[in-house]
């Protein structure tokens, strides 16, 4: 009689250690980890540059044939489904960054390292298509597949920076607007490889200021207006806007 109950006692000790065991297993199980990721300012850039990528393959890709558009657009609107909250967040610190850096011109507010920024993606893109280089067909071969990326999510930016996407998907806050194009303080200007006829002045009276190695930019060339933004070695930058040859230095 004392062995079956020590028995007895054996067995309602090993099952409830097994219950033990497995209410501790489902509670484990059941358990949702945290995804983890970190801080990183360099994110906003990325972000930007994807979304500025997407722009100029619209532009170019649409420019060579016309019959891209509604391909194109739906590669967009895509792309934006999935990463125009994160690319808005991005444009939103990335201006907070540069807001000592803002000028205005033409009631639009700038600031000419977020000019720099879009106008040397946009040349980048602009390169890797190679249009002048290369047949038509292998250009929009090129396009198809590059639009066809963003369309899929390839290009999404949790596809090629998981890291950036969480940090940026952290930032959000509702309401989120329509997509614009970016960055906001980029504004219209494009950089122009055809120095405007102000150019020599301002040259002189760069090499005899404190930035005379600055590298001077043409950003817009339509006489009598006249747009230059000059970037010197310490990170200063100067916007220099003329009409009829008489120009104004705004720093």
């Amino acid at each position: 009689m004392k062995s079956l109950m020590i028995l007895r006692k054996v067995a309602l000790i090993s099952l409830g250690t097994a219950l033990l065991v497995q209410l501790h297993g489902c509670a484990t199980t059941e358990k949702e980890e945290v995804p983890q990721f970190t801080a990183d300012p360099m994110a906003f850039e990325y972000a930007l540059g994807k979304a500025i990528e997407l722009q100029i393959l619209i532009e170019e890709c649409t420019r060579l044939d016309a019959e891209f558009e509604p391909v194109a657009r739906d590669a967009q609107q895509a792309w934006y489904s999935r990463n125009w909250p994160q690319v808005h967040v991005a444009d939103t610190e990335y201006s907070a960054k540069l807001s000592s850096n803002v000028i205005e011109y033409n009631n639009q507010e700038l600031s000419l390292v977020a000019v720099k920024y879009y106008n040397d993606t946009r040349k980048k893109v602009v390169r890797s298509l190679d249009a002048s280089r290369r047949s038509y067909s292998n250009v929009i071969a090129r396009c198809n597949t590059r639009l066809g990326h963003y369309s899929s999510g390839i290009e999404d930016i949790a596809a090629r920076n998981l890291n950036a996407d969480m940090y940026l998907k952290s930032l959000v806050t509702e309401p989120v607007p329509e997509p614009y194009d970016v960055p906001k303080l980029s504004g219209t200007m494009e950089i122009s490889y055809e120095p405007g006829r102000s150019q020599y002045n301002i040259e002189r009276t760069m090499h005899e200021s404190q930035c005379k190695d600055g590298q001077i930019l043409t950003l817009r060339n339509e006489w009598p207006y006249e747009v230059y933004g000059v970037y010197c070695e310490n990170r200063k930058t100067i916007f220099i806007a003329c009409v009829w040859g008489n120009c104004e230095v705004q720093e």
